[in-house]
């Protein structure tokens, strides 16, 4: 993953896109896209056009990702929703001097728009929440779907896009003529199950969706972390924990991302856990080797670096080291062989800090911490 990748992924979770080469920073009012190789570069795409004048759409998005499969023409591809009535999903593919990629959507206007069904309803739209593009060009996004049986509740759902922006016909459920859809949606049980990330593993043609429900049918109303595990086709790999899902209380899953090994990591509520591709927790992880670490509150998203160590973006209004100190504005956290410590050294050459407002910088052979203000 490089430099581009890892900035963009610190500035998921609601906020506008702006890309600069050295950090991350701002959020723009409208959805927009930007990058930059000699300075900072913005522009804004307003979907007002599908709705009648004087009408103003409002439009939402929560993630992005740069197709760097060849350097010398990077895509960069935002999703997002537009709230208004009848509510839409778009992706839009900008080329990196931000003209729209002519190439993209079914007219060469360089965005699609996408419904999961054709009712003129909020409860009915595709909730993209997580974009991730495989190795030939095709894009993965992992959203909320309306339940097929329960109108207004959610399941999680995952529609795959060819290269050129249309539904792949070789991905997903099929249709009642034996056609392959695009998508595909599972339910974990909850009210209302949100997905609100995607990881791609390459190397093993494995897609991971992460989540939460709002309450588990019968019981109270607490947020519980749903890992899903797809096969490159879109079907549940039941490999994964026998059903291709993973259920975890204690809070909501909110970023996940697969190391070398194919584990999946994920920050949910207050821990980071580790999972592996069995579905087992894994016990080479964590500071009681039970698969998770804690964390503390506020993480929002998480990388990998290439040596395997962990980094996490976020706010917290305050924490408390491992020696009950109070730290202001919370405090960050590196992972080196399957241990975790706060605020602190975690190991030979490698020292960890958030502070409010700031997503966190690791780095080797120095004992202070490089933060990018967003």
């Amino acid at each position: 993953m490089n430099m581009k990748e890892i900035q963009i992924r610190t500035l998921k979770r609601g906020l506008r896109l702006c890309f600069c080469a050295a950090a991350v920073s701002c959020a723009l009012p409208l959805d927009a896209a930007s990058y930059a190789k000699n300075g900072a570069r913005l522009t804004n795409f307003d979907f007002s056009f599908l709705y009648p004048a004087p009408t103003v759409a409002w439009e939402e998005s929560w993630d992005a990702v740069i197709d760097a499969r060849d350097p010398q023409n990077e895509k960069i591809i935002v999703p997002g929703m537009i709230l208004n009535s009848p509510p839409r999903s778009y992706v839009l593919k900008y080329s990196t001097d931000l003209t729209l990629d002519s190439r993209f959507g079914p007219d060469g206007q360089g965005y699609s728009l996408l419904s999961w069904t054709d009712k003129d309803s909020l409860g009915n739209v595709f909730t993209i929440k997580g974009i991730a593009v495989r190795e030939d060009g095709r894009i993965l996004l992992a959203g909320s779907a309306p339940q097929k049986n329960s109108p207004g509740l959610t399941d999680i759902g995952v529609i795959q896009l060819t290269e050129s922006g249309q539904e792949d016909a070789s991905f997903g459920e099929t249709d009642t003529q034996g056609r392959r859809t695009g998508r595909v949606s599972f339910d974990f049980n909850g009210l209302a199950d949100v997905a609100t990330a995607l990881a791609y593993d390459q190397k093993r043609k494995a897609i991971w969706v992460a989540g939460l429900t709002r309450g588990d049918r019968g019981r109270m109303m607490q947020p519980v972390a749903l890992i899903a595990k797809l096969t490159a086709d879109g079907a549940l790999d039941t490999r994964f924990n026998g059903t291709g899902k993973l259920s975890v209380p204690g809070g909501a899953a909110a970023d996940i991302a697969v190391d070398a090994n194919g584990n999946d990591v994920f920050i949910g509520g207050r821990y980071c856990y580790r999972i592996t591709p069995t579905g087992a927790f894994d016990p080479t992880f964590g500071l009681n080797k039970d698969g998770k670490a804690l964390i503390g509150i506020g993480a929002a998203g998480l990388d990998l670096q290439p040596d395997g160590k962990i980094v996490f973006g976020g706010t917290s209004g305050g924490a408390r080291d491992p020696g009950g100190r109070d730290v202001p504005g919370g405090y960050g956290f590196g992972f080196r062989g399957g241990s975790t410590e706060c605020g602190r050294h975690a190991g030979p050459g490698l020292w960890a800090k958030r502070d409010r407002g700031h997503s966190i910088q690791l780095q080797s052979g120095q004992r202070r911490s490089s933060r990018s203000r967003q």
